[in-house]
C-alpha cells in the first residue's frame, strides 16, 4: 500500500523534486512499508511446528499399564503410538499436533482410551490414510476429542467393540473430492459409533 502511495505521489506531487530528495522519500516510504508487513506478520496466528511442543511420547512410555495420564493444558508433538491399556485424559485443553506428517494418533492394542483431547495436523497422503487416530485393536473408546486439519478423521481396521462417542471431525480445507473419510471401519466389527459431529469431510464408510 505505501509503496502504492510513493508512486501515486510520484506522478502528482513529485514534479520539482531533486533526485536525492525523491530517492529519500522513497527510501523512508520501503522502510514504512517494511516496518508495517512485519507487524501485520507478527500479528497473524501460526501453527506451532512439533518440534517445539512438549513430547508425550516419554510420559506414555512412563505410564503403568491400566493408568491414566492426565495432561496439562499445552501443546504437544505428535505422532504417538499407544500400545499398552492407557486412559489419556486431556481435558480439553490439550492440543495433540503433527506437523502435516503422517497420522497423529496410532492406536495398537486393547483398553486403550483418549479423550479430552484435540489432535491435529496429520500429513495429507491418501495412499497412506493419513488421520487424526488409526485404530488396530478391541475395546478402545475415543471420546470427546476434537479433530480437526486432518485429511481422515478415525479409521478403525480389523478393530471390534470400539466406542466412538462425542468427538468433533472435520479434515483439511480442500475441495470435497481430496478430502478423506470423517469415520472410516474397514473389516470390523460390533462398534459403537455415538454422538460424533462431522464437518468439511468427504464422508462416512464401512467396509
Amino acid at each position: 500500500m505505501l509503496l502504492w502511495l510513493s508512486e501515486y505521489l510520484a506522478q502528482n506531487f513529485y514534479h520539482g523534486f531533486s533526485v536525492f530528495q525523491y530517492l529519500t522519500l522513497r527510501g523512508v516510504l520501503g522502510i514504512l512499508t517494511a516496518l508495517f508487513l512485519s507487524l501485520v506478520l507478527g500479528l497473524l496466528p501460526s501453527t506451532p511446528r512439533a518440534e517445539t511442543l512438549t513430547p508425550l511420547m516419554p510420559l506414555l512410555y512412563a505410564a503403568q499399564p491400566g493408568s491414566v495420564v492426565k495432561l496439562p493444558p499445552g501443546l504437544y508433538a505428535g505422532p504417538i503410538t499407544i500400545s499398552k491399556p492407557l486412559t489419556i485424559d486431556g481435558g480439553g485443553q490439550a492440543v495433540l499436533q503433527n506437523n502435516s506428517k503422517g497420522t497423529v494418533v496410532t492406536i495398537q492394542g486393547d483398553n486403550i482410551t483418549p479423550k479430552g483431547l484435540h489432535i491435529r495436523s496429520s500429513g495429507q497422503y491418501h495412499n497412506d490414510v493419513d488421520g487424526c487416530i488409526h485404530v488396530r485393536g478391541s475395546n478402545n473408546k475415543i471420546i470427546d476429542n476434537r479433530h480437526t486439519d486432518c485429511l481422515f478423521g478415525i479409521h478403525l481396521q480389523e478393530s471390534d467393540n470400539n466406542l466412538l462417542k462425542d468427538n468433533e471431525i472435520s479434515s483439511y480445507d480442500m475441495d470435497l473430492g481430496n478430502r478423506g473419510d470423517a469415520i472410516r471401519i474397514w473389516y470390523s466389527k460390533n462398534n459403537h459409533i455415538v454422538g460424533n459431529r462431522v464437518r468439511n469431510s468427504r464422508d462416512i464408510v464401512v467396509w
